[in-house]
Parts: structure tokens; C-alpha cells; sequence
């Protein structure tokens, strides 16, 4: 998949127990908002653990089953978009018809979705976690991993440097190369696909 000219439009989707996450969605994919809407229940039973475990689209990076005394709440994996991992719970407002931000989302997704709106910040010229390049998307990090881009973003109860803290403890959820453990280094994307001087084909 080539980089487009793709415009997102950053959208706050509900998951299960009225979370909110971010997802940045181009117009034709808008349906795929209404059916992350269509999400009902608080996953009794806990988190699919066993399905981001056994899932063979592309690799999956998490910070583990519990990260900064949040539980691993919500997890949700997709072929055809963007796998999450939420930490955490948070309480909606009364009277609120909307939703509220858990702690940290982890979002993953394929490296070339979107990849022009998502590295056009140059941030990731100069910043990097364990040797992958960390851009800016939605003032949230993304980092761009040989494969996949991995997000995070803070809500309720964290703190603004959770993100970044969440990308450091990064570590492989599946099997899918390149598996990475605690600590080690992070197989980076390429600076010229980044760049748009080269093709993607992740």
C-alpha cells in the first residue's frame, strides 16, 4: 500500500463501558466509526488476552497485562484497521451524554495505513524510543515501528508523560515477527518510507 493523499479527521470512538479512544479515520472509511459505535457491554469476563495472543495480521505491541497500576481492561484486535489495549477505567461525569478517556489506549495498526498524514510532523527526525523513530499525530506519539505504527494516548488519572513511558515498555503481544521483549531494541521503519522518498509495502 502506497502513501495517498489521505485527510484524517480525528473522531473520539466508544468502546465498551463508554471509553473513549481516538481514531483518525479518512472519509471513505468514515462506516468503520459506526460500527466501533456499535460496541455495547464492559467485556465481562476481562480482556481477550487469548485473541491478541493467538492474532497473525501484523505484529502487536502492548506494555504487558498491567502498566502503572492500570489493569489491561479492554482489548480489541482487527485485521482491517487499527488493534487496541485499554488501561485502566475511568468514570463519565453525571449527566454527561458522552463518554470519558481511560488512563492509556495503545492503538496498532499496519505501518502504511494513512502513513502520510501520520508522519508528516518531523518530529520523528529527531526523537526515538529503543531505536524507532516517535512522530506526533492528534498530540499524541506514534511510534513507527518496520511494521506498524504503535499510539498511545492519556486520559483520566494519568499523566502527560504516560504515553511516552507506555511506548519505552513496549513489548511483542503475538507472535508475528519482529517479536521484541522488554527493553530490547525496536526494529525501526525506514527513514526514506517515512519520508515518502521510498515505497511502502508493509
Amino acid at each position: 500500500m502506497g502513501r495517498g493523499d489521505h485527510r484524517g479527521e480525528v473522531t473520539l470512538a466508544l468502546v465498551p463501558c463508554g471509553w473513549l479512544v481516538h481514531t483518525r479515520v479518512v472519509k471513505p472509511a468514515l462506516a468503520g466509526i459506526a460500527a466501533l459505535l456499535a460496541l455495547a457491554g464492559c467485556g465481562v469476563g476481562g480482556p481477550d488476552v487469548e485473541a491478541a495472543r493467538t492474532f497473525d495480521g501484523y505484529p502487536l505491541y502492548w506494555a504487558g497485562e498491567r502498566f502503572e497500576g492500570w489493569d489491561l481492561e479492554h482489548v480489541e484486535v482487527r485485521p482491517d484497521g487499527f488493534s487496541t489495549f485499554v488501561y485502566g477505567t475511568c468514570d463519565i461525569p453525571p449527566f454527561s451524554d458522552g463518554g470519558c478517556a481511560p488512563p492509556l489506549s495503545i492503538q496498532v495498526q499496519p505501518l502504511c495505513a494513512h502513513l502520510d498524514a501520520v508522519a508528516a510532523d518531523p518530529v520523528w527526525k529527531r526523537r526515538e524510543v529503543r531505536g524507532a523513530p516517535v512522530g506526533r499525530i492528534d498530540g499524541a506519539p506514534v511510534l513507527f515501528a518496520s511494521r506498524v505504527q504503535v499510539k498511545a494516548y492519556w486520559g483520566q488519572g494519568a499523566d502527560p508523560g504516560a504515553p511516552m513511558r507506555a511506548l519505552e515498555a513496549l513489548e511483542s503481544a503475538n507472535g508475528v515477527a519482529p517479536v521484541i521483549g522488554p527493553g530490547d531494541p525496536i526494529p525501526p521503519a525506514s527513514r526514506a518510507v517515512l519520508e515518502g522518498t521510498a515505497p511502502c509495502g508493509a
